[in-house]
């Protein structure tokens, strides 16, 4: 599973603004993940890894393969 997928998984049961504080990002980057317009950068990876399960490198996939 890529990143964005499993990030949209996560909200489905947690608000974007909770995963954005435990990033320490604005709710906006959360929101930018989820639609695919932007990916976190390498510090916000690690968090979203150690938080929520979703390997760092599920990001760098490519998503149109999945």
């Amino acid at each position: 599973m890529n990143g964005q997928r499993a990030l949209l998984v996560i909200l489905q049961r947690t608000l974007g603004r909770y995963v954005a504080a435990r990033c320490g990002v604005p709710p906006s980057c959360v929101s930018d993940w989820a639609s695919g317009r932007k990916r976190p950068c390498a510090r916000s990876r690690a968090a979203l890894e150690a938080c929520y399960g979703i390997p760092a490198k599920a990001w760098l996939t490519d998503a149109s393969k999945h």
